[in-house]
């Protein structure tokens, strides 16, 4: 089950906490999303916080300097990374 189904929110989605294992025929590649020390539970799918956490490039601007966000947040940090990937370039780095 995945981390939003269970209203926890990473806020720290970027290319350092991806791991990756598995490369051969007989072992899938297995994707995980790792450090959820940043993470925090919510009390329901549209509940939101206002302390502003994360990796700078990554976090959503609702969230800048402390406005409120909520799940949203990951789906931003997801696009940001997807970015990272394609480009070879770390997002909004000016």
């Amino acid at each position: 089950m995945g981390l939003h189904k269970r209203n926890i929110l990473h806020r720290d989605i970027k290319l350092a906490n991806i791991l990756v294992s598995g490369s051969s025929r007989t072992h899938p590649v297995k994707v995980r999303l790792a450090d959820l020390g940043c993470a925090v539970e919510l009390e329901s799918e549209t509940a939101t916080r206002s302390f502003s956490i994360g990796t700078p490039g990554y976090i959503p601007p609702e969230a800048l300097p402390t406005g409120a966000y909520g799940l949203k947040f990951d789906i931003w940090s997801l696009g940001a990374l997807m970015y990272a990937l394609i480009s070879h370039e770390i997002p909004f780095y000016d």
